[in-house]
């Protein structure tokens, strides 16, 4: 009879090979999750430049029918999304109220948020002739302080051969994106008020609309404004500082102070301040490495955040004669 005094198969794991197994599958984790991040940013990235390609094409196609670029004839800017709700196939919704006001896939940048509110993430710039400090003796400031951009106020007849004989379709930028705290990515006309002009909204959405334009299809201007709004404008709702472009973040100044009386915030004439703060005067956006911006050529390019407020008064004026190299 023989017997056997075979070791036993040991079935499981010891402790240590389970660490191991664990630590690697958190490398693993690790090295995947940025990847996965990177690749739903480009896509994001890629979807935020065909929005802004289709308001370029938008925008062209509104001067091919009309001879000209939809830009404002009174004081102070009017929502450029109505005028060109045509040209992207979303027609239907040119004369409903505010409240009617549904989400427009084209508008919103999906690195921010998704399509649930009727989110206005791009915007126009001011007139650069409003950024300037009053009677400036530097040759390109005063250049500047004469300017005016495509679609602000000062603009109206503004047509394509006219910015080509003057700074240059590929020179000169159209849309871009607006600043916007990223705490306040789910909401909507927060905060209400402009810092200089309380009776202006900051960030009311494609609907927002003001007073006076020709471009108002309503008769009662009234609906389009948010609620709670004192007043028939609502132009910072389209428009923004021509002399800043701050990546996203959030801020503590106060919005809700009376006119003239807000803490920390620069006048729009105080280009140095306005280059280098981030708030919901200026442009931005919260793409890493730079912020894609539609020029009125219809092309798309970044422009790094932080670039130099003269530069970007200059790049948004089309008739300044002032031309600048953008950094790379």
């Amino acid at each position: 009879m023989s017997c056997l005094h075979g070791r036993e198969s040991r079935i499981g794991f010891t402790l240590i090979e389970l660490l191991v197994v664990i630590a690697i599958i958190a490398i693993l984790i690790a090295l995947l999750v940025p990847a996965v991040q990177k690749v739903r940013e480009a896509a994001a990235r890629s979807q935020c430049t065909n929005n802004l390609k289709q308001i370029g094409l938008a925008h062209h196609g509104y001067h091919d029918a009309n001879r000209r670029f939809p830009g404002s004839v009174v004081t102070g800017g009017h929502a450029e999304y109505r005028v060109i709700l045509p040209y992207i196939e979303q027609g239907v919704q040119q004369t409903i109220t505010y409240a009617e006001a549904q989400p427009i896939a084209v508008f919103i940048c999906p690195s921010r948020r998704s399509s649930t509110q009727p989110w206005a993430d791009y915007a126009t710039g001011f007139s650069v002739l409003q950024q300037i400090p009053n009677n400036p003796t530097d040759p390109t400031l005063k250049a500047l302080s004469k300017a005016t951009t495509i679609l602000d106020n000062g603009s109206a007849g503004v047509t394509m051969t006219l910015v080509t004989g003057a700074d240059g379709l590929s020179n000169t930028l159209l849309f871009a994106h607006k600043f916007v705290q990223p705490q306040n990515y789910g909401n909507i006309n927060v905060p209400p008020y402009s810092p200089y002009d309380h009776k202006s909204c900051l960030d009311a959405g494609w609907a927002a609309g003001e007073a006076g334009t020709i471009y108002t299809p309503l008769q009662d201007t009234k609906f389009y404004q948010p609620p709670g709004a004192t007043t028939v404008r609502a132009n910072w709702g389209s428009h923004r500082c021509t002399s800043g472009m701050i990546q996203d973040v959030n801020h503590n100044l106060d919005y809700s102070a009376a006119l003239g009386s807000a803490t920390g915030f620069p006048v729009r004439t105080n280009i140095a301040l306005m280059q280098a703060m981030g708030y919901e005067a200026v442009f931005g956006g919260p793409h890493t490495g730079g912020s894609p911006c539609l020029w009125a050529d219809g092309s798309v390019r970044m422009l790094q955040y932080g670039l130099d407020g003269v530069m970007l008064c200059a790049l948004w004026g089309w008739n300044d004669g002032v031309l600048v190299t953008v950094p790379e």
